[in-house]
């Protein structure tokens, strides 16, 4: 039963943590919205051996990590260029410029979602409070290599679940939807953008 739980904690966290709107699965959407579920799947493989190691490195580093990001302002910052960027860029694309950029692009949809996972500033925060949550109520034990395996396996397989359903439900809203398409650009770039902003207020607040 504990070996099961590992694997379920791991699970229901990725799962759920990647729900909420995020660099990772905005860029899920736009790739499957552009490439189709086969190239989306690719971009979410990546994107979920990422997340593997993130939450792996939030375990061992946790402590450190959540101070070096609270007083750091310069990698906040950073965050908040590289998130209003990606808005501005998705929020001023047009159509025309979709169908040139995938004509013309060399990265992979493999390297894009590790890129994108590797960026995303939400996950190392996100993963140091889960895993100490889960370590104070006694729930997660790392003492022998058959948990940190599960509850890992658990983790990449809830994250690539939630990045799957996102662009099966963006196909479908899309395929219902057709006018929707037309603002699916904006759409993505205005919450990037609120992203950027939130980032702002917690720096600031």
């Amino acid at each position: 039963m504990t070996y099961i739980l590992h694997f379920i904690l791991g699970f229901v966290a990725s799962f759920l943590g990647t729900l909420p709107f995020g660099p990772i699965n905005l860029s899920m959407v736009d790739t499957t919205l552009k490439g189709g579920l086969k190239v989306g799947l690719r971009f979410s493989v990546a994107a979920a051996l990422v997340e593997i190691a993130q939450s792996l490195f939030a375990y061992s580093f946790g402590m450190l990590i959540t101070r070096y990001l609270e007083h750091n302002i310069w990698i906040q910052l950073t965050v908040f260029v590289v998130l209003f960027a990606i808005g501005a860029v998705f929020f001023m694309r047009k159509e025309k410029e979709d169908a040139s950029i995938e004509g013309g692009r060399q990265i992979s949809p493999f390297a894009r979602g590790a890129i994108v996972g590797l960026l995303n500033p939400q996950a190392l925060p996100f993963w140091v409070a889960v895993i100490a949550a889960l370590k104070s109520s006694h729930w997660l034990s790392f003492a022998v290599w058959d948990f940190i395996l599960l509850f890992l396996l658990g983790v990449s397989l809830g994250k690539l679940v939630a990045l799957l359903l996102y662009g099966k439900l963006s196909l479908w809203i899309v395929q219902r939807i057709s006018s929707l398409s037309h603002w699916m650009n904006r759409i993505i770039g205005s919450i990037f953008i609120l992203l950027a902003l939130i980032q702002v207020a917690k720096m600031f607040g």
